[in-house]
């Protein structure tokens, strides 16, 4: 029975020509330890991808020295829990932004906002701990179409928040502002007629952005609002045809001088003008921001325009994030206890994870996985139809029979293969093929035998 592809198998790595074998020799040890576990089909498939999947670095370009092309521009926030006292001294739990992980594409303009003044019990007991001015600090910018939501700010003092716009943010706005306008030359040689020198001149351009917000004291930050954001960037155009890697780490010290590693922006650099449609517009989830919200993702789900974060609760948003999470882990184990659809694991749980982007409320959690069982099915239905007829294939490619005839079988095969619908079915209804087309082959081979002469 032939061995089908796993995901990525059929996948070229970035820089690999489709239908050329990954370069295992890139990672010895993996290629040993997957020889070893040959006895093993999903073991093995798990080495595989970890060798031919590895996660692109922050600067991605391709084999020929230019970036690979973004095709729109999307954020990843990721949240974490903070605590802090209130006047009576209890513990109260709060969630702020982590990471803001961007991609910024001009192509495709996503429009940030301005905080509403969440979380104020907050940002008004760690202000009066260290008598310092303590602001919701944007990881991604609001210009460049951050969303001033809980999950995008994170409490920093108000100089930490400027020397942040005027080192890694300032460099970004540059970046996006490189993007548009080379946006506009190539849209205007397009309007010309000129698409040839249009093309010519393009340099697929993007800019990768992420930020980390790293507390000192998460547990309790009237203790110590200490906190670093950690800023990566790595951008390519017209200016920058290589791509270039950049770091900066803001310090936010209240009471203590403000300091900053990593390239400083110039006042030009760091101001809000031509930034297109990519200006803050509105404050949190307003409707303004609706492009935004459908290219984000929270801990890993997706927004629609059915579903905003803060208007159903952020809280509530966490929670059902965990409850996915819980779900899948459930999920996993189950399809490892099934032999059947083991086989498809990677595959069943990247649907899985695409079933419940749209699932916003915890009792649709399982009726929307109940789905992945009728897809499961449908799979190994499908593959167990291709393995059948690739052996038939081989069977009859084995035999002296004409090309036409051969043709004719499989096609046969195929026809007679369509009707059925159950898996239990497939072993048995191949049975029925085999006898049909073997009684086939032997009177067509009577046909083709010399007749002897009697005389």
């Amino acid at each position: 029975m032939p061995q089908f592809a796993t995901r990525a198998e059929r996948t070229p790595s970035r820089g690999t020509k489709a239908g050329a074998p990954a370069a295992s020799s890139a990672r010895p040890q993996l290629a040993q330890l997957a020889a070893a576990l040959a006895g093993s089909p999903r073991a093995k498939a798990l080495v595989q991808r970890h060798a031919q999947l590895q996660k692109p670095g922050l600067c991605q370009l391709s084999r020929s020295g230019q970036p690979v092309i973004q095709l729109e521009s999307e954020v990843k926030y990721k949240t974490q829990t903070v605590g802090y006292e209130d006047e009576n001294g209890d513990l109260q739990k709060e969630e702020v932004g982590k990471v803001a992980d961007a991609w910024i594409d001009a192509r495709d303009p996503i429009a940030g906002s301005a905080p509403n003044g969440q979380q104020p019990e907050l940002y008004k007991q760690i202000g009066k701990a260290f008598k310092a001015r303590f602001v919701r600090g944007h990881l991604l910018n609001d210009n460049l179409g951050g969303v001033g939501e809980i999950y995008n700010l994170f409490p920093i003092t108000y100089s930490a928040n400027a020397e942040h716009k005027n080192t890694a943010e300032g460099k970004l706005k540059q970046n996006a502002r490189v993007e548009l306008h080379e946006k506009s030359l190539q849209d205007k040689l397009a309007k010309s007629g000129n698409k040839k020198k249009a093309t010519e001149k393009l340099v697929p351009p993007f800019v990768h952005y992420r930020v980390t917000a790293i507390a000192a004291n998460p547990d309790n930050l009237t203790e110590n609002a200490a906190a670093d954001f950690k800023c990566e960037m790595v951008a390519a155009h017209s200016l920058l045809p290589m791509g270039q890697n950049e770091v900066w780490t803001i310090y936010s010290r209240p009471g203590a001088k403000i300091t900053a590693t990593g390239r400083r922006a110039t006042k030009q650099e760091a101001k809000n003008e031509n930034l297109g449609p990519f200006k803050s517009q509105g404050h949190g989830e307003a409707s303004s921001v609706s492009t935004s919200l459908r290219r984000s993702k929270v801990n890993g789900w997706r927004g629609d325009s059915g579903f905003k974060f803060s208007t159903k609760g952020v809280s509530r948003h966490v929670r059902l994030a965990r409850q996915k999470k819980v779900a899948l882990k459930k999920l996993a184990k189950k399809i490892e206890s099934n032999p059947v659809h083991d086989e498809f694991y990677f595959e069943a749980m990247d649907r899985a994870e695409t079933i419940l982007e749209t699932v916003h409320d915890q009792s649709n959690i399982n009726t929307a996985l109940a789905k992945l069982d009728i897809v499961l099915d449908r799979w190994v239905l499908q593959r167990r139809k291709s393995e059948y007829l690739y052996n038939l294939k081989k069977w009859l490619n084995s035999t002296t029979l004409s090309l036409s005839n051969k043709n004719e079988m499989l096609k046969f095969a195929t026809e007679e293969l369509k009707a059925v619908k159950d898996i239990s079915l497939v072993k048995q209804e191949a049975q029925r093929i085999d006898t049909l087309i073997k009684n086939k082959v032997s009177k067509l081979a009577k046909k083709t035998q010399p007749q002897l002469n009697p005389n």
